[in-house]
């Protein structure tokens, strides 16, 4: 299971952690990248107590529900138990947003650097990749 798989599965067991989950809008995100932004997007402009049924409602018939059901159904095959997170769990959460943006970053920064190779880079894209590259750990864009 991936580091996105875990992230969006402990976000189904614990919607409130999704106050934890800050994606800037100018990373590329794809696949289970978009699933667990899309998720924590939705819990987070709910304004009831979600529980993982209705975060699984909010899901249903976007494009990315079957991503949720496997992980769901991989889940349910594993010798794991569905409880909440406790505080260790919570940071564990935590940690793992943070590796998963630095891996985004990362992956944004060499693609932008391909592209600035070959030539193929717009003044909006090197202004990004000069933002990436900076020391600051937040670029504003």
């Amino acid at each position: 299971m991936s580091l996105a798989q875990k992230q969006i599965r402990a976000l189904l067991i614990n919607p409130q952690w999704a106050v934890y989950i800050d994606i800037p809008d100018y990373l590329d995100l794809h696949g289970e990248y978009a699933c667990l932004a899309a998720l924590a997007e939705r819990i987070q402009a709910s304004v009831i107590p979600l529980n993982m049924g209705t975060v699984l409602e909010l899901m249903r018939n976007t494009e990315f529900e079957p991503v949720i059901r496997q992980i769901i159904h991989d889940y349910l095959d594993s010798a794991d138990t569905m409880q909440a997170g406790n505080e260790d769990d919570c940071e564990s959460f935590k940690q793992g947003m943070q590796k998963l943006l630095d891996n985004l970053k990362s992956q944004q920064i060499d693609a932008l650097k391909r592209k600035l190779h070959n030539g193929l880079l717009s003044a909006d894209e090197k202004q990004l990749l000069l933002l990436l590259l900076s020391p600051s750990k937040t670029p504003s864009v």
